[in-house]
């Protein structure tokens, strides 16, 4: 090893080995932040729908369309946005994200169609997705490596968060302001607060002292790296002594990035975290979504006609859709809890059959027609299973899995290509969505969603088999051997 590497590696070193500070925490936050507004931005557009729906009276591909807008956004962002930070730095991006998402919220509470609508959501849309493989690379890059797994997906769990806030503050606005044209105007403008809060506090975020090395500027890196090890301050002078030369820049890896991706050292990587979160948001997003409108749907096909009007039955159905999303908060614990006794592929699987499980459940409770043919509360719980176990299982691991097993230099752009993929499902999953469920009912719709859970653990696990075991080993703890942590540090970064 060079003089020059055994510098970046003793440093990464630190990183991996710190105590979690409040700086830590601090970066923490607001990377949860972009996750939370990214929950709230794409339930929220679900729950306005059926407002929205009734204002401009909207036909089935234009309902598609204002669905499909938020998420067309996040998937062109997450590709855009991984790729630049991989090629300028994490920073900038982290924080012009915000700002993104600020101007296409207030600009969303003044459209005057639907088409000016769909604009300004998948402005909305891109911030929310530009911050998945930022706010990932974060996480990933500065927590301490004991930790980082957790974090990871303790960040990832305020989507859930941020769903349910959506429910809780559409309620609020529907009673305080009954009028369903100014009701969801307001609602989706609310976006903006929060935005500007987390754009302020993003703005004295440091740079990642990992990207940092990467590029050959170890003092700057040095300088970030005192701040979350100030107890080795004298460390890192020594180590920077030792290395009065290290000012040139490391050899540029962004270039064939994509290339290497499909090359046969990666490619069964590039599937595992690609095809699966694709079709995982097919059904996460399709079901999601539209969560408001089943309920809505199923409901009033169970009541007499005429019993509710609109502005009740978006009501009745926010509220039924706040209730099971809490298990996706639920499902998000259980994953922190299990994740590293059972490992990432395993609890993919397994939630994966899960969420087949509760649409099979949902399905079956269901006649033909649609019309409820069980007791509510059985209707409710294959809803819960559901979001119990996507949860639990590939809505957590698929965001884990392109930062774990690509290294520093392709963190960025495979977790944006990842998400990308994922959301060109969940697009194809709302757009199409609405048509389905017309033309064949929910029932049958509900059993297909169902199919491609399946078929989407039956892809991990061949993933599996032919990458092997190592890129999946657990991370170790600080009281382990030493060759345990490199082997570990090699898994993240080679």
């Amino acid at each position: 090893m060079t003089n020059k590497n055994q510098v970046a590696t003793n440093l990464n070193e630190m990183l991996d080995e710190a105590k979690f500070s409040k700086l830590h925490l601090y970066v923490w936050i607001l990377a949860a932040m972009g996750i939370f507004l990214e929950g709230y931005c794409i339930f929220s557009i679900g729950v306005a729908l059926p407002l929205i729906k009734n204002n401009f009276e909207l036909v089935y591909w234009q309902l598609g369309l204002s669905g499909v807008s938020t998420l067309l956004g996040a998937a062109i962002g997450s590709l855009i946005s991984g790729r630049l930070a991989d090629i300028f730095g994490r920073r900038f991006f982290f924080t012009f994200n915000m700002l993104i998402a600020v101007v296409g919220a207030l600009l969303s509470g003044l459209s005057s169609d639907v088409y000016m609508l769909s604009v300004c959501q998948f402005i909305v849309g891109y911030a929310a997705g530009s911050d998945y493989p930022i706010a990932a690379s974060y996480v990933t890059e500065l927590m301490p490596s004991h930790l980082r797994g957790r974090l990871l997906i303790a960040a990832f769990s305020f989507q859930s968060v941020g769903m349910i806030f959506a429910a809780l503050s559409g309620i609020g606005i529907m009673l305080m302001l009954p009028d369903q044209i100014f009701s969801w105007r307001l609602y989706l403008t609310f976006l903006a607060l929060p935005a500007v809060i987390v754009l302020f506090l993003r703005s004295y975020v440091p740079e990642s002292p990992r990207w940092l090395l990467l590029q050959g500027r170890v003092h700057d890196a040095a300088k970030i790296i005192r701040k979350y090890v100030p107890y080795k301050m004298k460390v890192i002078e020594r180590i920077l002594i030792e290395e009065q030369e290290y000012q040139e820049t490391l050899i540029n890896k962004h270039g064939q990035c994509y290339h290497e991706l499909l090359t046969p050292k990666y490619i069964w990587r590039t599937i595992l975290v690609t095809i699966p979160w694709f079709l995982m948001d097919v059904a996460t997003y399709g079901i999601g979504i539209f969560t408001p409108l089943i309920i809505t749907d199923i409901v009033s096909k169970g009541a007499h006609s005429g019993h509710y009007n609109i502005f009740s039955n978006v009501m009745l159905s926010t509220e039924g859709s706040a209730f099971v999303d809490l298990f996706l908060l639920g499902g998000f614990i259980l994953n922190i809890l299990l994740v590293e006794r059972v490992g990432r592929i395993r609890l993919q699987v397994i939630g994966f059959i899960g969420m087949a499980l509760g649409l099979i459940i949902l399905s079956n409770a269901l006649g033909a027609d649609g019309k409820p043919q069980a007791a509510m509360w059985v209707i409710f719980s294959g809803f819960i299973i559901f979001n119990l176990l996507m949860n639990a299982g590939p809505n957590s691991t698929t965001f884990m899995l392109p930062v774990e097993i690509f290294p520093t230099e392709m963190r960025g752009t495979i977790h944006g290509l990842a998400a990308f993929c994922s959301k060109i499902g969940a697009v194809s999953g709302v757009f199409f969505l609405p048509m389905v469920m017309h033309w064949l009912g929910i029932k049958n719709m509900l059993c297909g969603i169902a199919v491609i859970c399946l078929a989407a653990s039956g892809i991990t696990l061949l993933c599996r088999i032919f990458i092997g075991s190592k890129p999946f080993q657990k991370t170790p703890r600080k009281s382990q051997p030493a060759k345990a942590s490199q082997d570990k540090r090699e898994t993240l970064t080679h």
